[in-house]
């Protein structure tokens, strides 16, 4: 009946993987639970997940080169042995024991990708990481009613999809960090079906400033390059259409005289314990500026 396939990378998946084992068995479906390595340099968190093949329909096995993220959910989503998929990210775990049944139970014929949403614990990580909580207890987390207002901004952590469906959305062959976009984007193309549910998994894996921004400003440089090659169009994501409405006001120079004058009070501030997701906006926005300058 399901699916569930989980991508690693120098991360421990067992009790994940434990915990959704049980729910699955708890709820009498047939199912698997595929896990690839993509190909991971800590030895230990390898040992640790290859021990999960002793479960009942768990299958362990480890990429002989690094491939990325996009290509190892393709990879998992290829020899899936069921119809609907159940794509899990390393570092998340179920909010509550009923997660697998809410999504066996809003499984049909009339939606072809159910999306269960994201939560993070209301316990203030230590002071490096609250960047990256705070972005998504204020960004991520959102009611059902809030997601159906943007039905297709999917966030592929917590994603029940058919498997037809993902192999015709997933973007295989472009590798890069931001792909949720142009995953999220072909979904709205193909008009896919979408049912958004109340059934979030807790993000645990949160990374520290430093990375957190690197990654952002990498996300940015994706939707530039996927708006370049025509993949997404100029105004397919907030970002863009900011651009877009300070380019028509001519307000792009503006904007970046103004920005130079606080960019490092900005910096200081998204490494702060009370970071400003405006300010982290503006970040961004200043760099695809740039990134559309130079271009």
């Amino acid at each position: 009946m399901i699916s569930v396939l989980i991508p690693t990378y120098n991360y421990d998946v067992r009790e994940l993987v434990n915990n959704v084992h049980k729910q699955c068995v708890d709820t009498g479906i047939d199912f698997e639970i595929s896990i690839v390595d993509d190909y991971s340099t800590n030895s230990l968190s390898c040992e640790n997940n290859e021990k999960l093949s002793i479960l009942s329909h768990v299958n362990y096995t480890k990429n002989k080169e690094n491939l990325g993220r996009t290509a190892t959910r393709n990879k998992l989503a290829v020899e899936a042995t069921f119809e609907w998929l159940l794509f899990l990210d390393a570092d998340v775990l179920p909010k509550d024991t009923m997660f697998i049944s809410s999504y066996v139970s809003a499984i049909n014929k009339e939606h072809e990708c159910i999306y269960g949403g994201i939560s993070y614990t209301d316990r203030k990580p230590n002071k490096e990481l609250i960047l990256r909580w705070t972005y998504g207890k204020q960004r991520e987390v959102k009611t059902v009613s809030q997601r159906k207002k943007f039905p297709f901004d999917v966030i592929s952590q917590n994603l029940c999809i058919r498997k037809s469906t993902f192999l015709k959305c997933n973007p295989e062959k472009y590798n890069a960090y931001g792909m949720d976009i142009l995953f999220s984007y072909n979904l709205k193309m193909e008009n896919i079906k979408m049912l958004h549910i109340d059934n979030p998994i807790v993000h645990h894996g949160l990374e520290d400033a430093v990375t957190f921004l690197k990654k952002s400003l990498n996300a940015v440089e994706s939707t530039y390059n996927m708006e370049k090659e025509g993949l997404i169009s100029n105004d397919a994501r907030p970002l863009q259409r900011v651009y877009l409405k300070l380019q028509k006001g001519h307000g792009l120079l503006t904007f970046q005289k103004s920005f130079a004058l606080v960019k490092k009070q900005t910096f200081k501030n998204l490494h702060s314990a009370k970071p400003s997701m405006r300010l982290l906006d503006a970040f961004k926005l200043s760099h695809f500026i740039k990134l559309k300058r130079n271009g």
